[in-house]
């Protein structure tokens, strides 16, 4: 299903991948059939970037936990990037971080394809269903996290395992606190 090329909304976050893919994140939709996330062509002799859709807020996925077939319904696709090409599942594939409906979005699909869409939704060990506001994935042995706040990037040394996904907790069940 090919969304219409507007979101009706804000745009916000580009994830590129190698160069060659990428993806804008179509914030805050105002109509259910709205493009989800962009793919972005650069017209380097102009300096433009030229948008087309991809998925809509309300496409056909599958769900990643029991593979039942869904229907979106994204209220609030947010942040994005691409899985790291060594992670366990969904390697290479463009993830939407849908935050506050708290699930990612995985996409597999050559660019200008129907992607074959996968929902994760997300909860702590408790069953408690919690949101994310930033997926990342490891590629060394640092990261680098951000005080928004504070205006502070701190880099955090040690073992993460390549292609290791984490997360910025922000939401449990409908709450802000995450404690």
């Amino acid at each position: 299903m090919r969304a219409a090329a507007r979101s009706y909304g804000a745009s916000r976050r580009l994830a590129i991948q190698r160069r060659r893919r990428r993806s804008i994140a179509a914030s805050n939709p105002q109509a259910p059939n709205a493009t989800a996330t962009f793919s972005a062509t650069l017209d380097s002799a102009n300096g433009v970037a030229q948008l087309a859709p991809t998925f809509a807020d309300n496409a056909s996925a599958t769900n990643g936990v029991t593979a039942a077939p869904v229907t979106l319904g994204l209220t609030d696709p947010d942040s994005n990037a691409w899985v790291a090409h060594n992670a366990s599942r969904f390697a290479n594939q463009y993830v939407l971080d849908s935050q506050g409906d708290q699930q990612l979005i995985f996409a597999a699909g050559p660019p200008g394809s129907s992607p074959q869409l996968t929902q994760l939704p997300l909860s702590r060990a408790d069953g408690q269903s919690a949101g994310v506001d930033d997926v990342r994935f490891a590629t060394g042995h640092s990261l680098l996290v951000v005080d928004s706040g504070a205006n502070v990037v701190y880099r955090v040394a040690g073992h993460f395992p390549e292609g290791q996904a984490y997360g910025s907790l922000d939401t449990v069940g409908t709450s802000t606190n995450t404690h």
